[in-house]
Formats: structure tokens, sequence, C-alpha cells
């Protein structure tokens, strides 16, 4: 779930971040529509929104009616009883917006700012996580080939336990690297790709350094074990403490994709 954060006077940091959203953003989108005899002057703004999209296409600039999103709004007065649902409101009625997402039609892979006015003001939501949908499925895939490393070391089937295990690990490193923006990883996200990836997140302290020397470790023996490049080890009880590494790293992934703990301030 996106933060979403309710702008007033007591919060001069966040109406800050507002200024710069409209003047990067919604306010050249408010002048070109103007030059363009699209909006009037001065022009009604009472929501914006800002798509980033996680390939080469532009951000997606929306106004007023365009803005699409769900939330939860808390009205200042209740919503009269036997109303159905779905009985529209106004903004005047609107005490303050909480819960802000991307609508379920537009493309759950990308980022989005959410700007929405309220009796209070203004509040903002931010979500700059990419790929949420491939992300987790890719973490799905990496679930199901750690249960059959887990099921290939139970017969002692250590090579195809490996094999299996590195996948899922790569699986759950990729699912990390995915919720980062970058078009080109997108294309053609190779073994090399998410290796060199990695290791540039690693080095930033994205990813703790026992689950990067665990990946980089199976990296190194899924060759010996699938393709018999060198020394192997045979004995399945020895890649317990790798096992679990995949799982905390597979974890990891799920908190990246749906940040925990987050509150609405």
């Amino acid at each position: 779930m996106p933060d979403a954060y309710n702008t007033s006077k007591e919060s001069p940091d966040l109406d800050r971040t507002l200024n710069h959203v409209m003047e990067i953003f919604v306010l050249p989108e408010v002048n070109r529509r103007q030059q363009r005899g699209m909006l009037p002057k001065p022009a009604p703004l009472w929501q914006a929104q800002v798509v980033f999209y996680p390939d080469d296409r532009p951000n997606e600039i929306r106004l007023n009616g365009e803005v699409r999103a769900r939330a939860k709004a808390i009205l200042s007065e209740p919503v009269k009883p036997g109303s159905p649902v779905g009985t529209a409101v106004t903004i005047e009625q609107v005490e303050r917006w909480e819960d802000i997402e991307l609508h379920p039609e537009d493309d759950a892979n990308c980022g989005h700012i959410t700007l929405l006015r309220c009796r209070a003001g203004w509040v903002l939501a931010f979500d700059a996580i990419y790929n949420k949908e491939r992300a987790a499925d890719h973490v799905g895939a990496a679930e199901e080939f750690l249960e059959s490393a887990r099921l290939a070391q139970s017969q002692e089937l250590v090579r195809p336990m490996v094999d299996n295990l590195f996948s899922a690990c790569e699986l759950a490193m990729k699912a990390i690297l995915l919720t980062m923006p970058d078009p080109g990883f997108l294309k053609k996200a190779t073994h090399k790709a998410i290796h060199r990836r990695a290791s540039k997140y690693y080095r930033r302290g994205s990813v703790p350094s026992h689950l990067y020397q665990t990946y980089n470790r199976l990296r190194d023996l899924r060759g010996r074990a699938r393709y018999l490049k060198g020394e192997f080890l045979d004995e399945a009880s020895m890649f317990d403490g790798e096992i679990e590494n995949v799982r905390e790293l597979i974890s990891l992934a799920v908190s990246w994709i749906n940040p925990g703990g987050r509150k609405n301030s």
C-alpha cells in the first residue's frame, strides 16, 4: 500500500514536497493544455496524478476527472443510513483520504504520485515500487523451485537440489531488482545482467551480505552440479543453511513488493 500524507500548516516538509510535485509534473501539464486551448485560465484543479511506467513509455500526467485511483475516504459527516454502495460524495464531504492506490484497471507494474483535494488541503500518495505484478510472479516461481529443492534434498538428489535452489535464489533476487526502475533490465534480464545488477545493489546495502554470498555460492555450484564443471559437494545435508537463506531471500523479496508496517500520516 502506498504512503498517503495529508498536508497541513503543521507539515511544512510535506507542503514542500507537494509544491515540488506541482512544479515538476502538474503545472507544466496545466500550462501545456492551456496553451492548446484545452483548459481555461485560471484552471480549476482538484486532482492530479503522475503514472510512472516501468518500461520506455513516458510518464502520464492526469488532471481532475482523468485521475483514476482506489482510496478510502474519511468523511466529515456519516453517509445517510440506507444509502446504496457506490453513492457519490463531494470533495467538501471528504475530511481526509487514506490508502490511495492505482485503479485496478491500470497497469499494476506502475508507480504513481496521486494528489487529491480534501477539506483540510491536499493529500499526496506516493508509490515508487515498480513491477509489483511481475515481481510477485517471480516470487511465486521462486517458492515452487525452493520446494522442489527441498524434495530433492529429502531424496539425496544433490545436483537437482542445487539446480533448483539456485533457480529459487535467482528468481527471488530478480524480484527484488524488478522493483527498481530499469527498462533495459526489464527487456533483457539474463543471468549476467541479474548478477551485475545484484552486485550493484548489494554494494548499496539493499541486500544483506549473507544472502548475497549465498546467491554467489549457488551461482558457482550450479555450473558444477548441472554441467559437471569442477569438484562438487555431494552431501545434501550440507545445504541446510543455503535453503534457509534462500527462504529468507524470498521473504525479503515479498517485503520489497509489499512493504509492511507503514502507516498513513
